[in-house]
C-alpha cells in the first residue's frame, strides 16, 4: 500500500509521535507506504507486521531504496513499540488535524457495512464534505488509509470496521471515537472463530466502546442480542415501536417504494431505486444515520432519488448474450439467502455459481447445504459449484429438487475455465448469479467471463 497523505507530515512531527528520530533535519514527507515492491525515495516506510509476515524485516531494504522507515527494526529512522501502535498513534494524529471534521460515523455488522457506507455517504453528500473507507478497507490497515487520506476540509467521516478477532473493532472505535455508530446486523459470520451468535454480538457491540459520551448507536429493532448497545435508535420495517419505522409498501426489481414515520415526523411515497430486501435493510440503517446526523427529511427523501444500483459493489454485468450478477466477493449464508431471493424479483430464468463460504467452523458443511436448498427454493435452474463444500451444496440442492444432470461440480478454482465452458454451453437467457468469500478466488471466473464474453 503506497498511499500519498492529504497533509505531509513533518520529522519533527515523527520525533513528537515517537519520541525518537535519527534524522536531524527537519522536513516534510508526502507518501506512506508499507510495501518496497510499491516503495520510492523520499517515502515513509512502515514495517507492518501481519500473520504470516514481518514488515520490520524489510527496513534495511527501504533504506537502502532512499525511504525514511518507521519500524521495530534498529535500523528505522524512527522505531516504535509495534506496526499496530505505529498505525494507531497516526490514525489518532491525522484525525486530529481534520479541523473541519464535524461527524464521525462507525459502521460493523455481519453482512451489509460496504453496502449501508455506500448509502450513507450518498444521502450526506449534499450536506456534509464527506469522506469514507475506500472499497470495503476496514481492518487497521484500512482505518490507516481512510483517516491519513481524508482531505483537510472533511466534514463528515465515515469508516467500516470489520474483525479477525475479538478486541479489533475496539481498539478501533477508540481511535475514531464517533458520534455514529451502525450495527447492520447480527449473522453467522466468523461463526467458525467465535463460536456462537452471542460471541459475534459481543464483537459487534465493541463499537459502542469508542462512542463519545453523546454518541448513538443505530441499531435493527428487537434484536436481543444487541439490547445492551449504549444509546441505541432503532429502525424496523415491521414494528412501529423502534425509533425509525419503515413501511414497505412495494418491493419489485425497481426497488421499494416505502413509507418513514420517526417521532412524529411522516414521509409517505419515499423509492428506493434498488432492489432486495437486504438493501433495503441497509437503507434503513443508512437514512435513521443520517436523520441523526440532521439532514432534513424532505432533503432525504429527494435524495433517494440519487440511489442507483452502481453505488454499490455487485452488480449486474451485460456481457455479450450474458447477464451475471457479480458478487464475487464476499460471501455468508444470510448474504447468500438474500442475494438468491432478490435476483428472483428480476422475474427471468436464473441460474448460479457458488463457491466456498469461509470462516464458519464446524457448522460448514450444514450452511453449504443450505445454501443448495435456497437455490432449489427460489428457482434456480442449474448450479456451477466450485470449492471445499462443493458436494455439500450439491447434495442439498438435489434433495429440495434440482436435477443433478443440472449440478457441475468442480473440487477447485483451477478447473475455472471448465466451470466456464459449462456455463457458455448451457446458457439460455438466464441471469448468473456468482457469489463466494473473496479468498476463494471466484474473482478470476469474473475476469474470464469479461474476456471471453465482450
Amino acid at each position: 500500500m503506497r498511499i500519498r497523505l492529504s497533509s505531509p507530515i513533518s520529522i519533527n512531527e515523527l520525533r513528537s509521535l515517537f519520541g525518537y528520530c535519527k534524522e536531524k533535519k527537519d522536513f516534510s514527507i508526502t507518501y506512506v507506504c508499507t510495501d518496497t515492491r510499491e516503495l520510492c525515495e523520499g517515502d515513509l516506510f512502515i514495517g507492518v507486521s501481519g500473520k504470516n509476515f514481518d514488515g520490520a524485516l524489510f527496513t534495511d531494504t527501504a533504506n537502502d531504496m532512499g525511504a525514511f522507515t518507521l519500524s521495530t527494526s534498529e535500523s528505522a529512522t524512527v522505531k516504535a513499540a509495534t506496526s499496530d501502535d505505529v498505525l494507531s498513534i497516526l490514525i489518532k494524529h491525522f484525525k486530529s488535524k481534520l479541523s473541519h471534521l464535524i461527524y464521525t460515523v462507525a459502521i460493523t455488522g455481519s453482512v451489509g457495512k460496504t453496502t449501508t457506507k455506500e448509502l450513507l455517504l450518498s444521502l450526506t453528500g449534499k450536506r456534509f464534505k464527506a469522506h469514507a473507507n475506500h472499497k470495503n478497507y476496514n481492518n487497521l490497515l484500512g482505518l490507516f488509509h481512510t483517516v491519513l487520506t481524508a482531505p483537510e476540509d472533511t466534514e463528515l467521516l465515515i469508516a467500516e470496521l470489520g474483525m479477525n478477532a475479538p478486541g479489533e473493532i475496539k481498539a478501533m472505535a477508540k481511535l475514531l471515537t464517533p458520534d455514529i455508530a451502525i450495527i447492520t446486523n447480527v449473522g453467522s459470520a466468523h461463526v467458525g472463530m467465535l463460536g456462537s451468535r452471542k460471541e459475534i454480538a459481543n464483537a459487534k457491540l465493541e463499537i459502542c466502546d469508542g462512542l463519545n459520551d453523546s454518541g448513538i448507536t443505530v441499531i435493527p429493532y428487537g434484536d436481543q442480542a444487541l439490547k445492551t448497545a449504549k444509546n441505541n435508535f432503532t429502525f424496523s420495517a415491521d414494528n412501529n415501536s423502534a425509533n425509525a419505522f419503515f413501511i414497505p409498501l412495494k418491493l419489485d426489481s425497481g426497488g421499494t417504494l416505502f413509507d418513514f414515520y420517526s417521532r412524529g415526523k411522516v414521509v409517505c411515497g419515499c423509492r428506493f431505486h434498488i432492489p432486495g430486501e437486504h438493501n433495503f435493510r441497509c437503507l434503513m440503517g443508512a437514512f435513521s444515520a443520517a436523520m441523526l446526523l440532521g439532514i432534513p427529511l424532505r432533503e432525504l427523501s429527494s435524495g433517494l432519488n440519487l440511489l442507483t444500483p452502481d453505488i454499490l459493489r455487485p452488480t449486474i454485468l451485460n456481457l455479450g448474450d450474458h447477464t451475471v450478477y457479480n458478487d464475487s466477493y464476499s460471501s455468508s449464508p444470510e448474504a447468500l439467502y438474500d442475494t438468491m431471493r432478490m435476483l428472483t424479483l428480476y422475474k427471468q430464468p436464473l441460474s448460479a455459481v457458488i463457491g466456498d463460504m469461509l470462516e464458519l467452523g464446524d457448522k460448514s458443511a450444514y450452511y453449504h447445504r443450505n445454501a443448495g436448498k435456497y437455490a432449489a427454493k427460489f428457482g434456480y435452474r442449474k448450479l456451477y459449484l466450485v470449492g471445499k463444500y462443493a458436494r455439500h451444496i450439491a447434495e442439498g440442492a438435489i434433495a429440495f429438487g434440482i436435477k443433478k444432470e443440472n449440478i457441475h461440480i468442480n473440487s477447485d478454482n483451477d478447473d475455472l475455465a471448465i466451470t466456464l465452458d459449462a456455463i457458455d454451453k448451457g446458457y439460455d437467457g438466464e441471469i448468473i448469479l456468482v457469489k463466494a468469500s473473496h479468498r476463494t478466488g471466484l474473482d478470476r471466473l469474473i475476469k474470464m467471463m469479461m474476456e471471453r464474453w465482450t
